[in-house]
């Protein structure tokens, strides 16, 4: 797998970020925006059904042979709302 940079922690609400790794504010503000994604979708959906689905998805596709992580429609969700809104952050620098 490659370097875990961060991680929404289903069961205490929080992120955690592995700051050794974010060597860069653009790197720091996609990351945290790519997890504060997952708490929004925890919240709108519940925390303990997100959980659920979250790992569904993932279970899915390691069923099929392919990456949980990568193919997860959650994952990508959080990663495109974290490009997008990067750029509104980073013009703040």
């Amino acid at each position: 797998r490659e370097t875990i940079y961060a991680e929404y922690v289903f069961d205490s609400h929080t992120i955690n970020l592995n700051d050794s790794v974010l060597s860069d504010d653009t790197e720091f503000i996609t990351t945290i925006l790519h997890e504060i994604k997952h708490a929004i979708d925890s919240e709108a959906m519940g925390q303990q059904h997100f959980k659920n689905s979250y790992f569904e998805e993932w279970d899915r596709h390691e069923f099929h042979g392919v990456d949980g992580y990568t193919n997860n429609k959650y994952e990508i969700s959080a990663e495109e709302f974290a490009v997008k809104e990067s750029s509104h952050w980073l013009n703040k620098l």
